[in-house]
């Protein structure tokens, strides 16, 4: 049995637009390909840690970037 839910058109074509602008190169060479998706991500990162770190400290630091790689595993799971 499968639940068919309607999304309205244009949350789809958004949803398209900011997946095809999230997924630009904008380095490669070789295998290393590197996205605007993985800049955010990697900055996302930096901010979380650094965050954990100014409240909580090195171990705060240590806390902050395990969750951050959980969360982001848990999400590329999701997509996957």
């Amino acid at each position: 049995m499968q639940i068919k839910i309607k999304i309205p058109m244009p949350l789809v074509r958004t949803a398209d637009r900011v997946t095809d602008w999230l997924n630009v190169s904008l380095y490669q060479r070789g295998r290393i390909d590197i996205r605007i998706v993985d800049i955010l991500t990697a900055i996302g990162g930096v901010i979380c840690v650094g965050w954990y770190a100014y409240t909580g400290g090195w171990l705060g630091a240590l806390q902050g970037a395990l969750a951050y790689v959980f969360c982001c595993m848990v999400g590329l799971w999701f997509l996957r």
